[in-house]
Order: structure tokens, then sequence, then C-alpha cells
């Protein structure tokens, strides 16, 4: 079903005017939203009229000019003033206030009256544009001699450079005696070892820690990091971000709290964003920030769990199941809805089943799963503002300005049966079936099916009560008429527009009943053509009665282009083509679960 919609817009202007080069021109920039307050789509046509009033909101127009662009990603628009053919330059803007105008068509709308305001700040290069160039100035004295300024602070004291340390001395001669001489002078301490300095530390590409010092040495870990500007020759199975100790991986910004947690990757293993606990058989459950176990809540920014966004033609959410669950599956057990589509230019919501053989299932399934109440599908055309549903439930609600529910048989076999609709209805087990503008076995037909043709009128109590409309195995037209007999005789013409209708000749006679009232003899009726009939009295009355007429005749076939189209005139008692499956039983088969 194809959704229409009118477009009703309003701006927000930010005030951005300023000064541009030559020529001279004032940006303008406004935002263009919908009635609803969403910024209308992009490539939306936009056509602005720029009028400029002098003095007052309403004084004389010293400026007008049209100019044509489209709303950006997010219904903005930027034009330039001035660049549509006016000319800004001959506004004397020094002369009074200045009030512009603006008037805007949406999609080549109506045009729609945005307003007036006066201009506060004009621009500096538009005033000076419009005033001539005063004379030179005197020449100012010239300014006092500026006080000396504040000495700076000492320098620090300079560094001197130590002086090498002196040789040790020679060690003393041993005594000839065996006695242990006396322990010599302690000798001057020894230079020191030299200092061991790291001369550079890295990670290499694939996330290598390398040590390098000046003894030299190099040293290069084993293990890898994961760089935060990525690593190159990695592995599949050897290099990942994550955990080996079946412990969850915790994603965190701005703290290290419970409260700042933002994804989980579960041992299980399944993803978690914005919460703790996966749901269960789901590979990735996201929590918008209000709903119980989220790990925060922001308001205005965390409602949505998830968002996705495209720009193309391609699906920006795509589900798909090879097996017999859901694509796509919607559930709200509160008060919102299960699912919910918005197009601006488009379909809302499309369902399109591909199975060919066997019974198809529908494309878009609607159920309303009261027992005693519950609508199965709703449909609100010509953009009403409510829908209607029938207080014990329905199958389908729609509701539209011209067109409640609208249906048609496209392309059909017309030897077979056709229909715009089908109408069933069960009584314990048994089906009555209703085909409305059906067409079978080249024959149109306003309605088709079991039952009696039927009106509702009041009796003499104001009380509803059912009339039926007789009906035959020919298509018949009948009219009804009186005259009156002169001297026993009387012709009459049938309505020109019955005529052209109806099919007289041999096979499809004219049938005429007529009755006398007044006084005369037996009337009779003979010299029946397509166009009339005559009517005498018998004995050769001379009567003037007045009698009154019924006549009945074949239906002649549709044609259009001189081909038939639809055929009556043959018809009599013709076999009923639709299966009898629809007026016995119910079908074999069917869907009795959602889920």
């Amino acid at each position: 079903m194809k959704m229409k919609h009118s477009l009703l817009a309003t701006f927000i202007l930010y005030g951005m005017f300023s000064m541009a080069q030559a020529p001279q021109l004032m940006n303008y920039q406004a935002v263009v939203r919908s009635a609803s307050g969403v910024p209308v789509a992009e490539g939306t046509s936009v056509g602005l009229e720029f009028i400029i009033h002098d003095l007052s909101p309403a004084g004389t127009i010293v400026f007008s000019e049209l100019l044509n662009t489209t709303a950006t990603k997010y219904g903005q628009i930027d034009v330039q003033i001035g660049s549509g053919g006016g000319n800004l330059a001959i506004i004397n803007w020094g002369n009074g206030k200045k009030y512009l105008q603006v008037k805007a068509k949406i999609d080549n709308g109506a045009a729609i009256d945005m307003g007036t305001e006066q201009l506060i700040s004009v621009p500096y290069a538009l005033f000076a544009g419009g005033s001539s160039i005063g004379p030179e100035g005197v020449t100012g004295p010239g300014g006092p001699v500026g006080s000396v300024g504040i000495t700076g602070a000492t320098g620090g004291t300079g560094l001197g450079v130590t002086g090498a340390t002196g040789a040790t001395g020679a060690m003393g001669s041993g005594s000839s005696a065996s006695v242990t001489g006396p322990t010599g002078a302690t000798g001057p301490t020894g230079a020191n070892a030299a200092d061991w300095n790291m001369t550079t530390s890295t990670f290499d590409t694939t996330g290598a820690f390398s040590l390098n010092t000046d003894i030299p040495s190099s040293i290069t870990s084993l293990n890898a990091a994961w760089r935060t500007k990525g690593n190159s020759g990695t592995l599949a199975a050897q290099n990942f971000i994550g955990t080996t100790d079946n412990q969850a991986l915790l994603v965190k910004t701005n703290g290290s709290l419970a409260t700042n947690e933002r994804m989980r990757f579960t041992p299980t293993p399944q993803i978690v964003v914005n919460g703790t606990a996966p749901y269960n058989r789901s590979v990735m459950t996201v929590y918008g920030g209000s709903y119980p176990g989220a790990t925060n809540t922001a308001a205005g920014t965390t409602r949505i769990p998830v968002v996705a966004r495209n720009s193309d033609g391609n699906s920006t959410i795509y589900g798909a199941n090879i097996g017999n669950g859901k694509g796509l599956f919607g559930d709200n057990v509160g008060s919102g809805d299960g699912v919910r589509g918005f197009a601006a230019r488009n379909i809302g919501v499309y369902g399109l089943c591909t199975k060919l053989n066997g019974t198809t299932p529908p494309g878009v399934l609607g159920w309303g799963r009261g027992a005693t109440y519950g609508t199965g599908m709703v449909g609100v055309g010509n953009n009403l503002p409510a829908y209607y549903l029938n207080p014990t439930g329905s199958g389908g609600a729609m509701v539209g300005k011209v067109f409640g529910s609208y249906a048609m048989a496209y392309t059909g076999n017309a030897g077979n049966i056709t229909a715009g609709g089908l109408f069933i209805d069960t009584i314990a087990g048994v089906k009555y079936s209703s085909f409305v503008a059906t067409y079978q076995n080249f024959t149109n037909y306003k309605i088709l099916g079991t039952g009696g043709v039927s009106t509702i009128v009041r009796d003499l109590e104001e009380k509803p009560v059912v009339m039926y409309v007789p009906e035959a195995p020919e298509v018949l037209f009948q009219d009804y008429g009186s005259g009156v007999l002169s001297h026993g005789y009387a012709v009459v013409k049938l309505d020109p527009v019955f005529v052209k209708n109806i099919r007289v000749d041999d096979a499809h006679p004219l049938r005429v009943f007529v009755r006398a009232e007044g006084a005369s003899e037996s009337l009779y009726v003979l010299n029946k053509t397509s166009e009339g009939f005559e009517v005498k009295e018998m004995k050769n009355g001379q009567s003037a009665a007045a009698f009154v007429y019924q006549v009945v005749a074949t239906r002649a076939n549709d044609k259009k282009n001189g081909v038939v189209v639809s055929e009556y005139e043959h018809l009599r008692f013709p076999p009923y083509l639709a299966k009898e499956s629809l007026m016995q039983g119910l079908p074999a088969d069917g869907v009795n679960s959602i889920k």
C-alpha cells in the first residue's frame, strides 16, 4: 500500500548574515522542518523570495529576489542574498530601518510567508558601499614616552667540570723477616665503573617490545603487545584482543566503575551493550538506558538501543533466516508498537513472500489475538487523524475519506473467475461466499455468490426488517409505466435509454404485462418491437380506460469498440466456476502461531 502525505514547513533562523566580497552579498542560513519538527529529507527543493522593506515591515520595497536551492542531509539550506539578480548596492542603508521579509515554497508547493523581521545589524561592507568617503582628518599629536621596563632576574650559577681522579700509589715492599709487617696505608679509591644507559625502547609494528643500551645490548620481548595504532604481520589464530581465563572482556569509558561499562564480551560467547545479562539465545543484546538491567542511563542519549542509518539503495537493516524462523521480529509487551514503519516519500512497511507453489503465505500478516475482540489489520487513508475498530473485532478495519477499502483483481484469467473481493462466512463448518466486482467465463458480475440479495427497511414500529430482490435464471432488465386508451387503443414507446441496453429479437422476445385500471373490456398486446408495443381493447371496445404495464427484456451484451467484453444475452443457469472449496469447509492448511 502506497502512503501519501502533504508537507508543511517552518523555518528556524539562526541570524547568520555576514559580509561578502564584491559583488555585495548577504549569507542566509535556515533549517527546514516538517510540521512535526523533523528536518525535511536531503534533496528537498526550496524556493525562497527575499523582500527588503524601507522604514517599516510594510514599507516601500527597495529590494526583491528569487532564489532556488535544495536542503542538505539535516534539512539545512544556505544561500546568498544578492546572488540571484537583485542589487543590494542600490539600498541606502543609512536612511532609516530596513526589514527583511521571507517567503518559501517547499517541493514546489504553495508559497508560505515566513514573516518579516528588522535587520538589526547591517553588514559594514553594504553600509559603506552606499556612503561617500569623508575628508582626511588632521594628524593627532604623538603619544608620551613609555616608562623604563623592570630589570630581569639574575641568571643561575654556571657549573665547572670536575677534574680526573689521581692514580693509585705503589705498594710498599715486604720485610725479609717472617714477621708480618704493618698494614700499609689505604690506597686511593679506584675509578667508578661505567654507567649503563638505555639508548632506545620501542614497540615494533608487530607489537614486540625492543630495548637497546650503550653496553651495547639489545633485548626483544617474546610476547607482542597490541599497539594503539594497530599491528602488522598478525596471524588470526595467534593475535587477538581478549581474555584466556574464562572471564568476560569489558569495555569501559570515562572511568572504571560498573556504570562506566559500555560493552561486554562474555565467555558464552555473547555480546552485551549497555548491560551485563545477554538475552537468551542472542548473539548480541543491546539495552536502552531506561530498560531494567541497563548499566547506565543518560536522559535524551541512551533511550534508543539501536539506530541504523543509510542513504543509498541498500537495506538499512537486513534480517535473514534460512530456516523456519523469522527474518525480523518485533515484540512489545507494554503499550507500544511491536513494529512501526515510517517513510517520508515511499512505503512505510513493505512485505513480500516469494513462495511460488502450494499455499503461499502472505506478504504481511496481521493478527488480532483476542478471543472475542481484536483486529487483524488496520488501514487508514487520506491522512485521516484516527482509525475506527469494530468492538467485537474483525480481520481488517479500513478507513478512507473516499474509499474505506480498495480491492482489484489484475490481469486474471477471464475464462475462469477473478474478483476484486472475496467475502466468506462460515456457519457450522459450511462456507458461504460472495465475489464482488467479479468476472467469470467472459461475463461481468457486480456480486456473485450464495445467499439472497436483500435490503433493510423499517416496519410500522420503526424496527429494521429485511426485503429480498427477485432473481432469475437469465440476465433481465425490467421497466414500468402507464398509459390511457383512446377509442380502445394505445401505442407505448419505451424509454430510449432502456431500449439501448436490451436485446429484442425472436430468440429474446420483449415480455409485456398490462392491466386496465378503469371500466373496459380485456386488454391485449400486439406488434411488440425493441422500441415499444401496442395495447388494444378486446371486442372492439372504444373505452378511454387507463392502464399500467410492466416490460421485461434480456440485457444486451457489453461492448467496447464493437467487441463484446461481457456476455449476457445467451446466459441461462451458467455454471459456477469457482472451486467447490470456496463453498464448503475451511482450507486444509493454515497458520496457528505468529511466533
